[in-house]
């Protein structure tokens, strides 16, 4: 896969001297739910050696590769529970640069366009603000949208029928969302916090 600045590839023995070089840190593998720390490099050359050679798309992983500077992350999919999940790590030297928001976004992209199914679940640490805010911005768009479409349907509307007419709207974007498996239906967006 190719983005803008970035080229998304499977991870290869290659690359294990660098995940061991930027995962041994803990400000990036402190973020991570499934990632040991300290991390050696035998712990790379295991991880690699762990990936099939066809696997489903529910358990792909990509290599971030950022022309010039090679690798400097991973993007992929794990089941969790019973839906794929998208996780990922960056370099921190790459950090806030809008690299992941791109590479995440070419992953996603990609899972969706082969037809597998409608959810992938995020999720990041309650103290990992810059995963935070990539779903919170998400979120705040969609809530924007509603917002705006309920304000176009009822604004016009005076006295009384106003307020039947946003109360209306009102229960049936709550009925919808709380059925709608795509944003987590009743559970919602579900922070995980550090044991």
């Amino acid at each position: 896969l190719r983005t803008k600045r970035l080229v998304l590839r499977r991870p290869v023995a290659a690359d294990a001297e660098a995940i061991a070089r930027y995962l041994n840190n803990y400000a990036v593998a402190g973020n991570l739910s499934r990632v040991p720390y300290p991390y050696r490099r035998a712990d790379a050359d295991g991880w690699l050696a762990a990936i099939p050679a066809e696997p489903e798309p529910e358990e792909t992983g990509f290599a971030i590769e950022l022309p010039g500077a090679g690798y400097v992350g991973t993007v992929g999919f794990h089941h969790d529970v019973n839906t794929p999940t998208i996780g990922y790590w960056l370099a921190e030297p790459f950090w806030h640069r809008g690299l992941m928001t791109e590479a995440a976004a070419a992953a996603v992209a990609w899972y969706v366009g082969l037809g597998r199914g409608d959810i992938v679940h995020c999720g990041a640490w309650a103290f990992n603000r810059a995963s935070l805010a990539v779903q919170i911005a998400a979120a705040a768009s969609v809530g924007a949208l509603l917002g705006l479409a309920v304000g176009l349907l009822t604004l016009r509307m005076q006295g009384i029928f106003f307020s039947i007419a946003t109360i209306a709207l009102s229960i049936v974007i709550e009925t919808s969302v709380t059925n709608w498996r795509y944003v987590g239906g009743a559970a919602g967006i579900q922070l995980q916090r550090p044991p």
